[in-house]
């Protein structure tokens, strides 16, 4: 699979596409959105999108704001064709919680959400970062890119209040 997923990766990068890992910005935050909103047409109500939910796109703006977000963003020429959200804390149990990811559905043939993943986790991987969660649904791709399931008793969650957003350990 991995093996794939490399030869989908430079195809894509032979076709001018390009990986970028950094912080996140609002425009990163909205190109999510729509790629979460095209996707949700495109799949025939298989799939929700939280594009509707107010509060959430403005908690991950103000995420974006505060530099507590982080984006993967693929992108051919000036297109973004998929974008990966996710919050990395830093510290001796380093971790990165993958938040949610959108793609065109125009260009799955090149794999954008399993590409992101394994561009994420190898990143992770040379920083450090000792657990890359996937946070909570059972879509088949995390079994793949997990080595054991994990009952969860602890969890991070955001605080809703805007004015100071952090995260916390329950």
């Amino acid at each position: 699979k991995v093996r794939s997923l490399g030869r989908k990766r430079t195809s894509f990068i032979n076709e001018g596409g390009s990986i970028y890992q950094g912080r996140a910005t609002s425009d990163d935050v909205d190109a999510f959105l729509d790629l979460q909103q095209m996707r949700a047409r495109s799949s025939e109500g298989k799939l929700d999108a939280f594009i509707d939910d107010d509060a959430y796109c403005s908690f991950l703006r103000e995420l974006a704001t505060k530099e507590q977000l982080g984006v993967v963003r693929m992108d051919i020429d000036s297109h973004t064709i998929g974008t990966m959200l996710f919050h990395h804390s830093a510290g001796d149990n380093s971790s990165i919680s993958i938040i949610n990811q959108g793609f065109d559905p125009q260009y799955s043939h090149y794999a954008p959400g399993f590409v992101m993943q394994i561009e994420l986790i190898q990143s992770g991987h040379r920083l450090g970062v000792r657990t890359v969660d996937l946070l909570k649904g059972d879509e088949p791709y995390k079994k793949e890119f997990s080595n054991r399931d994990l009952r969860l008793f602890k969890y991070i969650e955001p605080l809703r209040d805007m004015s100071r957003i952090e995260w916390i350990k329950y």
